[in-house]
């Protein structure tokens, strides 16, 4: 699991900072509130606005955890920053932040493709790899034991979800892979 770290400073117009103020987060364009956590690892989520507030100096921060947590984003969502705090600053808000929310640590899968899982596809076979690696377009490194020798070969990869990859030989022979993504 990865955490998208956000932070800020609220300060007055004449650069001082501001205590207190209420910082809520929505999902872009929306006031349906996020999830956010209050610390990297270990922290409490929360999605009751507001989720934190500022501290003596204006500092504010928050983390949003990926996809993987139980309340996670999509590393592609975006996200609306709103503030109030009645009698000293207008409420406003900043809409459309990226929050960039890391891929996970890189994962490898290694299998071999049986001749017979094997599909004729368009002149060339393929067999849709299931990797779990949670990423769309691993790196895949492939081999075929050809008699007593062990050549390397060309193959191409399509994307099917983040979890699956279709992968395309030349031939039937039984085909080692590795995925890294």
């Amino acid at each position: 699991m990865a955490f998208a770290h956000y932070w800020q400073y609220i300060r007055n117009s004449e650069g001082q900072p501001i205590n207190g103020v209420n910082i809520s987060v929505y999902e872009a364009g929306t006031n349906i509130p996020v999830y956010v956590y209050d610390a990297e690892s270990g922290g409490t989520a929360t999605n009751t606005v507001p989720q934190v507030t500022s501290d003596a100096n204006g500092f504010f921060e928050f983390w949003i955890a990926d996809h993987y947590e139980t309340n996670g984003y999509a590393s592609n969502i975006k996200f609306k920053i709103a503030w109030d705090l009645p009698g000293v600053i207008t409420a406003d808000n900043i809409d459309n932040v990226d929050i960039i929310i890391p891929l996970n640590k890189a994962g490898k899968f290694t299998g071999t493709i049986s001749t017979t899982n094997l599909v004729p596809d368009d002149g060339l076979y393929s067999y849709t790899v299931t990797h779990n690696l949670d990423y769309s377009y691993p790196v895949v490194a492939a081999y075929q034991i050809v008699g007593s020798n062990i050549q390397t070969i060309a193959v191409t990869a399509a994307m099917v979800d983040d979890n699956n990859t279709k992968i395309y030989v030349e031939n039937d022979l039984e085909t080692k892979i590795t995925l890294i993504g």
